[in-house]
């Protein structure tokens, strides 16, 4: 199928994404070495250059495809309730490491949701929980993704029970 033909017949949809949204901050630094007494990375906070910060997790699946279709939804938590600070050595643009901080104070019983009106819906489930509780609907699509701190426990399998229109995974998530 040609890709103008695919986006004409995704244009008139009505989509609904539920899923985790995450900050994502990215500090650069300049890596200096271990600590010699509890061997972990040292950094130094490069002066002046910017932070950069950017919305990720099911904000980045309503960023991707807000421009494609007719009417684009999210059923999300608040941006600041997940961030993953990212310090990166900017001349090699290497992680030297990663903090967290995992604070949802809303699940899915806060909202009212209708599935009524989306040709559409997706399921990005990043593992933090907001999602594990969702009242499920035949042919919803779902997104796994294991990370850091769920490796080996947010496989697709976790909904097994529902008849899924598609799923997406990663290589990595595929082999566990």
């Amino acid at each position: 199928m040609n890709v103008k033909k695919y986006l004409d017949q995704i244009s008139n949809l009505n989509v609904l994404i539920i899923g985790e949204t995450i900050t994502d901050t990215f500090i650069p630094v300049r890596y200096q070495g271990n600590s010699m007494k509890s061997f972990c990375s040292v950094v130094n906070q490069e002066v002046g250059l910017p932070i950069h910060n950017q919305i990720g997790g099911a904000g980045v699946v309503l960023r991707h495809l807000k421009d494609f279709v007719k009417n684009i939804d999210i059923i999300t938590n608040e941006s600041s309730e997940i961030c993953k600070i990212r310090y990166f050595d900017k001349s090699t643009n290497v992680n030297h490491f990663e903090i967290n901080k995992f604070n949802l104070s809303k699940n899915l019983s806060d909202f009212n949701i209708s599935y009524n009106n989306y040709d559409l819906i997706i399921v990005a489930d990043f593992g933090h929980g907001f999602v594990d509780d969702l009242e499920f609907k035949e042919n919803m699509c779902f997104m796994t993704q294991t990370n850091s701190h769920n490796f080996g426990f947010n496989r697709i399998s976790k909904w097994k029970s529902i008849k899924k229109k598609y799923v997406c995974i990663d290589n990595r998530e595929a082999r566990l």
